[in-house]
């Protein structure tokens, strides 16, 4: 029989939810020779059921929505805004969810023992959501929470899941997308492996003579665009370091489009049906449209109304936000993952094949080499701390 385990690497988007349907814990997430979630099989309690493969099936034939509503949107709450990789509408409407006891489930970012974790968990108060703001470039666990959000929308209380497309098209075969659960999915345009991430941060951390215990992907303290924020423990202090994405070997590659998921480069969520009730995003190109409404600020998001009831959420929750009404195709222009999925980058297969023969240390090498050998990019890198 057919077992989840044996899905193509173009299909499998290690969205977890086989392992949420199966209640004999047959199935878990494991990794692939590239550190992507891939599901394992349990032989010892699975009963061929089939039922993560029919409910696999169930996910790609998930229904999807042409945008009802389109907008340019940042926050009024400035801290908010500013904690947030763009305009910050998620924090915006969690915000106000969470004020009427409402439940936000979304992706954070820890530190363990020098290890970066990404994983979903709730969030009942400010404070937590604060953890699910910025951008995380790599996949989360998601299905560690799809049975807690069924077991809340069944006590009736209002849910908003926010993830990738492939993990909002899991919680809603899952719970069967009832009218207490919104949807907001982002513009995803490819996910890492979250082992690749940490063996690329563990030899940065070296390299810098210390240990790794937070990391942003994007900080807006120093430029808006593409600077990551490390903070290590040297002895018994710690110093923080802002590092532009051309010096991160697994940052550069992320924007080449290089290591992402097989899956990713033929993702059927890419393209200007939606599988959520809202999608986000940074409006890129919002000046060409809306340079008269911008107010002097760049940091704007895009939102996607997908469906009726992504429109009355938005419309209770959403008026902390700005919003300046534009039109889907514009949003699409410079967001690609609106028109179709990306393309492989130009290093992927050459990354790849050095990540299998000889670990990150070969992927990093060969990064290092390209920028001008060891002591010059040493040179640039410190020089870029100053």
């Amino acid at each position: 029989m057919m077992h989840v385990e044996n899905i193509s690497p173009n299909e499998c988007t290690g969205c977890g939810g086989c392992v949420a349907v199966c209640h004999r814990d047959a199935v878990t997430m494991g990794t692939d020779e590239y550190g992507n979630y891939r599901p394992r099989i349990d032989e010892t309690k699975c009963v061929n059921c089939q039922k993560c493969t029919r409910f696999c099936a169930k996910i790609h034939a998930a229904s999807k929505a042409a945008p009802l509503q389109a907008y340019g949107a940042v926050g009024k709450d400035g801290d908010l805004v500013h904690k947030s990789a763009s305009g910050g509408v998620f924090a915006t409407v969690a915000t106000a969810l969470i004020a009427q006891k409402g439940q936000v489930y979304g992706a954070v970012s820890q530190c363990f023992e020098g290890k970066l974790q990404v994983y979903h968990t709730c969030a009942s108060d400010a404070r937590e959501m604060e953890k699910m703001q910025g951008s995380k470039y790599v996949q989360s666990r998601a299905w560690e929470v799809y049975r807690a959000v069924s077991q809340r929308l069944q006590k009736g209380e209002t849910v908003l899941f926010t993830g990738t497309p492939c993990q909002v098209a899991a919680v809603k075969a899952y719970t069967g997308d009832p009218q207490n659960l919104v949807t907001m999915d982002l513009v995803c345009h490819g996910v890492p492996a979250t082992q690749m991430l940490n063996e690329a941060l563990t030899l940065f951390a070296k390299r810098l003579g210390g240990k790794l215990t937070d990391f942003s992907f994007r900080d807006k303290s120093r430029e808006k665009h593409y600077t990551s924020r490390l903070t290590l423990r040297k002895g018994r202090r710690t110093k923080t370091y802002f590092v532009r994405a051309r010096y991160l070997s697994f940052y550069h590659a992320f924007l080449q489009s290089d290591n992402f998921r097989e899956s990713c480069y033929s993702c059927s969520y890419a393209g200007m049906e939606r599988v959520s009730d809202i999608t986000v995003g940074d409006y890129w190109g919002m000046e060409k449209h809306h340079s008269h409404q911008m107010q002097d600020r760049t940091d704007w998001s895009c939102v996607l109304v997908n469906t009726q009831k992504g429109k009355a959420f938005l419309e209770q929750y959403g008026k902390d936000l700005t919003l300046v009404e534009s039109k889907p195709q514009w949003v699409a222009e410079e967001n690609k993952q609106l028109r179709a999925p990306g393309e492989k980058g130009p290093h992927r297969a050459r990354l790849l094949e050095l990540y299998k023969k000889g670990g990150y240390k070969a992927v990093e090498k060969d990064f290092i080499k390209e920028n001008g050998g060891a002591l010059r990019y040493r040179l640039r890198l410190y020089k870029s701390f100053k």
